[in-house]
């Protein structure tokens, strides 16, 4: 008893020190109004307004402006990454065959951290969370089978592959009947 009542004693002291560790470190994303630096897209400076976060995730929504606020701006998803957790090589594989987020802009920002803008994808969603029928099911296993063999022939992973880093939206000019969308890099 008085071994397990010393672990406990020190399990409890360990996370108030952690505690209070945690209460002095800067958070680089304040989770609710974060602001992000402008970014450069096609050789214009965009500022960057929040419109949304995603649950407790390191993404938002958010408009690119440009600075004088003379053109409407443009939705697009901020993703903030540690640099070494994340494939921008993956992912831009992917884009290239249309099976990622375009992405608008990267850059690198203080402490390791990446700032991913990309496209907004208003209309896709997870792939648990679209119903199909058996036809559509089999498309579209097919379709996502033949993008992860071609991404595995060409000596790249995934890394997370789960439905819920698959985005689908009904497409009816693609060939398979929907647009595919692989995120989440990471």
């Amino acid at each position: 008893m008085t071994a397990l009542s010393s672990t406990f004693r020190a399990l409890k002291l360990s996370l108030q020190e952690l505690d209070k560790y945690y209460e002095n470190v800067p958070q680089i994303f304040p989770r609710q109004h974060p602001s992000f630096p402008d970014v450069k897209v096609n050789d214009v400076t965009c500022r960057v307004q929040v419109n949304s976060q995603y649950g407790n995730y390191l993404l938002w929504q958010v408009t690119l402006q440009e600075a004088d606020n003379t053109i409407i701006g443009r939705k697009a998803y901020v993703k903030a990454v540690q640099k070494k957790h994340y494939s921008l090589e993956v992912h831009k594989f992917l884009e290239n065959s249309g099976y990622a987020p375009t992405i608008i802009s990267s850059m690198e920002i203080p402490g390791s951290w990446l700032l991913i803008y990309m496209e907004c994808l208003d209309h896709h969603l997870m792939l648990d969370r679209i119903t199909l029928d058996d036809n559509e099911r089999d498309v579209l296993r097919a379709k996502i089978i033949e993008v992860i063999d071609n991404m595995h022939s060409s000596n790249f992973v995934h890394g997370d592959l789960r439905e819920g880093n698959i985005l689908v939206c009904r497409d009816k000019e693609n060939e398979c009947g929907f647009d595919v969308k692989f995120i989440d890099f990471e």
